[in-house]
């Protein structure tokens, strides 16, 4: 299998890339691999130079392309062609050079001879026999000579064209022979042309007369006579100017205009450049005036009001504050320090539950060996009398009466120790329905063994202390600001305040556990404030005390210095300050009035003379101009402030 390197050739690629990357391949075998419409498919000439730069550099190269035009133009100038890539392409190729070097071979014995002979690939024939059938179709062309130069004679007059210069020379030199035969050389495949005839006494270019053809079949030379015609020569038209006509018709235009037709031409656009100039100078002319005026810091202090009241915010003239609250809590876990009693259980399992009373408001009352009961129909009874609570309302809401106690199994067994949270039932209150239905209980946690049971009991001491310890956490969150109002707003820290605290205990006392859990939540609220209402509120009240004459802005941020709650409780006083830029306001329209139709020499001075006027510039609009406008509208003043 030979070893050779692929090419792919791109779209827009040049013939000079292609011969480069071929000439950086060291590989002697190249597959050049050609898509359809490519630029260097486009004609014969970049092939042909593939093929002469290929031979220089000694190598072998076949082209692929799915186009068969290309690969018709690639046989043409001597190059093997295929439609895909194929393992024996060189081998072809190689056949292909032999095949044509046996040609030319055969060629040059025919130009010699004057015989037509095959090629070396077809069954070559005896020499002799050639020579022999040669000197025979000699012998044959002397003996019909005048009646073949007749006719030749006859041909030229109707069909041929007089012979060029080109002929005469070709006539007047030489032929080489053999035996005195003319040379008549052999048509190469993809490049046969039909031959005008140079020579009187060439045969191949000569029509026989029908009264020969007895004699050429009985000749044994008639096989390798040749049977080409003479092709009609085609006459060459000259090419016809297709736009002729339309281009006599300008000139004729041309001709028609006067001869001072360009300098009126040119002197009209030279009357409506100066226009353009004019109207730029004095109708459509700009001035700019930048001055920089002086500023001045000013400290400035005040008082604020903020009230959620409207009528007292526009009565004062202060801003609108807004109530915010947020919700701060503390929760903890807490031990039990009472000794609970010793009761013997039997070994039942054991549970402490919480009963629900949604179905009054005053307290209910359950005795002891009340029984409970799980959907699977497993009873629990209660240890001791216990007494629930009513239920509250709020919002509308029912928040049901709440008693912890405990409840032992009714049998001994492992099944009685589940963890569920289902609602247990009282079977003795079924015949009144809505009891039955809105007093139930719920396991505190799992169901456990009776040496599982704590030995503790919550005491009211230890929910005192709870409660104490819950208060003072919530009231150091509240002190160090440990929440969030999630307001954007500002918020005055002494408008702060803590309402009520609310407990939740999720055990009463009596209960048998090592520990329980307790929690205490407070609504915190405050007042609020806009920072953009605070700051318009300090720049009205500075120019109420500057006056209007200044421009005013404030140099660094406000700052809150003390604030005060009024007595009404929703009203507080902020005391301010901060620094203010001041810059004296100036009368533009006098300005620009007086620098009306100046030039720039004397607006210069007069501008010199504003005392609040550090410094100034001026700008005109189009540049070759100097002097300001007669109308004050396309005077233009921009005014900065002195370090912005």
């Amino acid at each position: 299998m030979s070893k050779f390197t692929t090419i792919y050739v791109e779209l827009e690629e040049e013939i000079t890339s292609v011969v480069e990357r071929i000439k950086k391949i060291p590989s002697n075998e190249v597959v050049l691999v050609i898509p359809p419409r490519a630029h260097i498919s486009s004609g014969l000439i970049n092939l042909k130079i593939l093929k002469s730069e290929t031979e220089k550099l000694e190598k072998k190269i076949v082209v692929v392309s799915k186009d068969s035009l290309c690969r018709s133009l690639a046989q043409k100038v001597g190059l093997l062609a295929h439609k895909k890539i194929m393992e024996d392409s060189f081998k072809k190729l190689d056949k292909f050079n032999q095949q044509k070097q046996s040609f030319h071979k055969s060629s040059s014995f025919q130009n010699s001879t004057g015989v037509k002979s095959k090629p070396s690939f077809v069954k070559e024939k005896n020499p002799e026999e050639i020579k022999k059938k040669s000197e025979s179709a000699y012998k044959i062309k002397n003996s019909f000579q005048p009646e073949l130069t007749k006719t030749k004679k006859d041909h030229e007059s109707r069909f041929l064209k007089k012979p060029s210069e080109k002929t005469k020379a070709n006539k007047s030199k030489k032929p080489r022979s053999i035996d005195g035969l003319t040379k008549s050389p052999l048509p190469v495949k993809n490049k046969i042309k039909k031959p005008i005839p140079s020579n009187k006494n060439s045969a191949d270019s000569l029509q026989i007369p029908k009264n020969l053809e007895t004699i050429k079949k009985d000749s044994s030379f008639s096989s390798q006579t040749s049977k080409e015609k003479t092709a009609t020569p085609i006459k060459k038209e000259k090419p016809v100017l297709k736009d002729k006509n339309k281009t006599e018709e300008k000139l004729e235009k041309i001709k028609l205009l006067p001869d001072n037709f360009f300098w009126i031409a040119g002197g009209g656009l030279l009357a409506l450049l100066i226009i353009i100039i004019l109207l730029l100078s004095f109708v459509f002319s700009k001035a700019t005036i930048k001055l920089v005026l002086k500023q001045d810091r000013e400290p400035f202090s005040t008082l604020i009001s903020i009230s959620t009241a409207k009528e007292e915010v526009e009565q004062n003239k202060g801003i609108l504050a807004q109530e915010v609250e947020n919700q701060v809590i503390a929760q903890n876990q807490f031990q039990a320090s009472g000794e609970a009693e010793n009761v013997n259980f039997r070994n039942k399992a054991v549970a402490t539950v919480i009963i629900h009373n949604e179905f009054s408001t005053s307290p209910e009352a359950l005795i002891k060996d009340t029984q409970f009961s799980t959907q699977d129909g497993l009873i629990y009874k209660l240890v001791q009398e216990t007494f629930i609570e009513g239920y509250t309302k709020e919002n509308g809401e029912i928040i049901p009466g709440k008693a912890y106690a405990l409840v032992v199994a009714e049998k001994q067994g492992d099944q009685y120790l589940i963890n569920t949270q289902e609602k247990l039932r009282i079977p003795a209150l079924k015949e009144d329905q809505q009891r039955y239905e809105k007093i139930y209980a719920k396991f505190q946690g799992s169901v456990k063994k009776p040496g599982q049971l704590s030995t503790k009991r919550v005491t009211e001491s230890d929910i005192k202390e709870a409660k104490q310890q819950l208060k003072k956490e919530l009231e150091e969150k509240i002190k160090n600001k440990d929440f969030n109002f999630n307001s954007d707003l500002e918020v005055v820290e002494k408008s702060i305040e803590a309402k009520p605290l609310e407990y939740e205990i999720d055990v009463e006392p009596g209960i048998r556990v090592e520990s329980f859990k307790a929690s205490a939540k407070s609504q915190v609220v405050g007042l609020a404030y806009n920072r953009d209402d605070l700051k318009q509120a300090v720049m009205e009240k500075a120019a109420l005390e500057f006056g209007e004459n200044q421009n005013i802005e404030l140099d660094r941020q406000i700052k809150i210095t003390d604030s005060k709650i009024l007595e009404d409780g929703k009203s507080m006083e902020l005391e301010i300050e901060c620094d203010l830029l001041m810059t004296r306001k100036i009368q533009e329209e006098k300005i620009t009035q007086s620098l009306k139709g100046l030039e720039e020499e004397e607006a210069r001075q007069k501008l010199d003379l504003l005392n609040d006027v550090v410094q100034f510039k001026i700008e005109f609009w189009p540049f070759w101009i100097n002097n300001f406008p007669f109308d004050e509208k396309r005077i233009d003043l921009v005014i900065t402030p002195l370090g912005s």
